[in-house]
């Protein structure tokens, strides 16, 4: 019980953190901030947490860009983050509904 605390914690401070940096910092600043932490998180196998931040967010907080990131990182990890395929399809229909399919498959190419 208390590691889900911990990893709820987590994943809330994660969250709120990229959604201020979208809000008060430019894309640069939020990516940096997407890469390291969850570089970090990869490399110390924080898997569990990892796969909580890609179940638990609502897509329509984040910027595309931030979104784009995160598949980035984690696309390296995707055999160990089982949740990450459905966060890819979430973020491949939000793109789809902002972009036209050519573009959107572009942004989106070698991510799944």
């Amino acid at each position: 019980m208390e590691d889900h605390l911990l990893t709820r914690i987590s994943v809330n401070r994660i969250k709120s953190h990229i959604i201020n940096l979208q809000r008060t910092s430019n894309v640069e600043k939020t990516l940096d901030y997407i890469f390291n932490t969850f570089d970090d998180l990869l490399i110390d196998e924080q898997f569990d947490l990892v796969n909580r931040f890609l179940e638990n967010i609502d897509i329509n907080e984040f910027e595309v860009n931030g979104l784009v990131g995160i598949l980035v990182i984690t696309s390296a990890w995707k055999d160990e983050l089982r949740l990450r395929i459905s966060f890819y399809h979430q973020v491949y229909e939000l793109v789809n509904s902002m972009y036209l399919s050519e573009e959107a498959n572009q942004i989106l190419d070698g991510l799944e």
